[in-house]
């Protein structure tokens, strides 16, 4: 027959036991926890670079011909951020002239919640951040490498212009080139 003390004991060493199993698996979870991170953070960066790459290409673009349809512009700004009165925001493009005013949001892949974000969002702050642009006429539109035709739909409902990826759009810096 078993004594009460040994019942005891025999419940202390489980639960000594169950301690340690805990303190393993909260210790793998930890390192799991930081293994994901570090994949988020990688995904997010290939994010981050994929809209890098699309915004230094219609801001190249821009620059070289600042033209969208058949309006002309003066000057192109990019990533042109601003804070007022609580409000801040970032811009991916601007392009002005005398009296008008073009917003580019640009995306690698763009998605109807970006056309939604860029009206409801984008426009009425620009409008606050930016008063020195009141007597302007404002467009604004969507850049991207893709554009699904359900994205194309909205903007064109909102009557923004869409620039995309077309053809043999690209330039070669040659200034320091020499045979290797």
């Amino acid at each position: 027959m078993t004594t009460y003390q040994e019942v005891l004991d025999l419940i202390k060493r489980s639960e000594d036991q169950q301690i340690k199993f805990q303190i393993e698996a909260d210790k793998r979870a930890e390192k799991l926890d930081r293994k994901l991170d570090k994949i988020a953070k990688m995904v997010g960066n290939i994010g981050n670079n994929q809209g890098d790459v699309a915004e230094e290409f219609f801001f190249n673009t821009l620059k070289v011909n600042p033209r969208i349809g058949s309006m002309q512009f003066d000057d192109v700004s990019a990533n042109v951020l601003k804070t007022r009165d609580g409000i801040k925001d970032e811009y991916d493009i601007l392009l002005t002239n005398g009296n008008c005013l073009a917003i580019v949001e640009t995306k690698y892949k763009a998605h109807i919640n970006d056309v939604e974000h860029l009206k409801n969002r984008k426009i009425p702050n620009f409008r606050k951040l930016f008063p020195i642009y009141a007597n302007y006429t404002i467009f604004a539109g969507i850049a991207g490498f893709h554009i699904n035709e359900d994205v194309v739909t909205k903007a064109e409902e909102y009557g923004f212009f869409i620039l995309k990826r077309h053809g043999k759009l690209v330039e070669s810096d040659t200034e320091y080139m020499r045979a290797q």
